[in-house]
């Protein structure tokens, strides 16, 4: 967490996301601001929301001011490793409008793949695919 939040290592940031995300019965949604490490000012907001077993909901929401400097990439890549290293989903997904091109980038920077379309863009990541990406 170079860029976002209290600056950490990753170890850290595991066992803080692994502490917030333990598995309870109800459904889970969770936000962390997100901070630039050098001067602590919020540059935007994380969630996951769980939608049923196996499956959970990320999202970003970045200031325009932060746009296109790596915090939202790092952001959802960490979580997304996260996920998927500590068994909380199988599959990652993301939504957006389709006018945020921005957001699209990101999801296929990350590696999602775009799912349907609608009043929304859908985008997927399985557990497979990130672990095939793992490998390369």
């Amino acid at each position: 967490m170079a860029h976002t939040g209290i600056h950490c290592d990753r170890d850290t940031a595991h066992s803080w996301f692994s502490y917030a995300l333990a598995p309870r019965a109800d459904t889970r949604i969770f936000y962390w601001v997100l901070q630039q490490a050098t001067t602590g000012h919020d540059v935007g907001l994380l969630a996951f929301q769980q939608r049923a077993a196996g499956s959970a909901e990320l999202g970003v929401m970045l200031l325009p001011a932060y746009w296109r400097q790596g915090y939202g990439r790092q952001a959802l890549a960490m979580m997304t490793d996260h996920c998927f290293t500590s068994d909380l989903a199988d599959e990652l997904w993301l939504r957006h409008l389709p006018a945020n091109e921005a957001m699209a980038r990101l999801a296929q920077c990350i590696g999602f793949i775009l799912q349907q379309q609608d009043d929304f863009q859908h985008w997927c990541l399985s557990k497979a695919d990130w672990l095939s990406q793992q490998q390369k």
